[in-house]
Formats: structure tokens, sequence, C-alpha cells
């Protein structure tokens, strides 16, 4: 019995998202971010390095292909049932503080959201050009943690011309105010 029960245990940490159950189906309205895809939630808190495969079966269902690098995503861990994840503080996220443009992210709750044990969901969203700092989760109970996958970096900002930019800005417009004002010679008709 023991060994069955150790084999049940094996097999299910090294399910993939495609094995994975799926006990609740997202919705873009789980989260007040601009959600643009999403899949899951699948059934297991599938965020941890052990189940890199799981999470690049949900995320490429999203259209992102990751590569299974645990090392390179932000993971917040404590969010304990909060309904705001904020990703302002510049240590736990490497983007500044802020995600723009289009973002991935896991998203793991508890046996308490949905009544089903604890469950995973993937979401690609939208945080623009002026970026997000934070989001809502519409699911209100049970969020435990997150993973941020990619982000995109802040736009550059407008650049500001230089003074010699100025300067020769208003010399030429003196240069072609000068030129339109000189006197041209009257032009008439001459008689023999």
């Amino acid at each position: 019995m023991k060994k069955l029960l150790l084999a049940a245990a094996a097999a299910s940490v090294f399910a993939t998202a495609a094995d994975a159950q799926v006990v609740r189906v997202c919705s873009l309205s789980d989260i007040s971010a601009t959600a643009v895809a999403c899949s899951g939630f699948y059934a297991g808190n599938l965020l941890g390095a052990n189940f890199a495969t799981a999470q690049q079966t949900g995320l490429a269902a999203i259209g992102f292909n990751w590569d299974g690098n645990f090392n390179t995503v932000t993971k917040i861990n404590s969010l304990g049932g909060a309904t705001l994840v904020n990703f302002a503080n510049a240590d736990i996220n490497p983007f500044a503080g802020k995600l723009y443009g289009t973002t991935y992210i896991g998203l793991h709750f508890g046996n308490s959201a949905f009544g089903v044990g604890q469950s995973t969901g993937f979401f690609k969203i939208s945080a623009g050009l002026e970026g997000i700092q934070s989001f809502m989760l519409n699911i209100t109970k049970g969020s435990s943690g997150v993973v941020l996958y990619s982000t995109q970096t802040a736009p550059d900002p407008d650049p500001v011309p230089e003074p010699a930019a100025w300067a020769l800005l208003l010399i030429g417009f003196g240069v072609i105010g000068a030129a339109s004002r000189r006197r041209r010679p009257p032009t008439g008709n001459v008689t023999a």
C-alpha cells in the first residue's frame, strides 16, 4: 500500500498542465488588469521550480514560450489571501516596480478559493505604455502566490533637444525670415 501511495505522489509531482485537471475555467475578469488571455485554473500549485514543464504548457496556451528557467522569474510567495498584487517594491520586481506592455503572470490560489483544493492559472495582460504597479484579484479568497514571467521595459521618454539644437533652430528661422524680407528688384514691362 505504501508503494502505491508513493508512486501516486511521485506521479503527481511530475504532472504537466496538460495532464492537470482544469478545476475551474479561468475568466479574463478574474483580475482587474486588462487580461488578454488566460489558461487554467489547473489542479495544484504549479508555481514551483519542480513544475517548469507544467508552467511551460500553461503559458504556451496563452501564447508565451517560456524557457523553463525558474531563476529568471520574479515570485511573490506571500499574498496570504490578499486581493491586491503590488509590484511597486523594486526589491521584489527587477523591472523597477512597474509592468509594461504585454506581461505574463501565474497565479496560485489555496484551498479556500474555489472549494476544489489548490489551483493555478496563467494570464496574459496588457499593462500599456504607462505601466501598472498593481492590480486587483477579483477572486476574493485564497490568493497565495504570483509569478511574473515576463514584462516589457519602460518606454524611453521623449527626448528634449539640447541647447545647441535650439540655437540652430532659431538661427534657421532667422535666415528664412531674412531671406523672405529681402528686397526684390521690381518687375515690370520694359518699353522701347
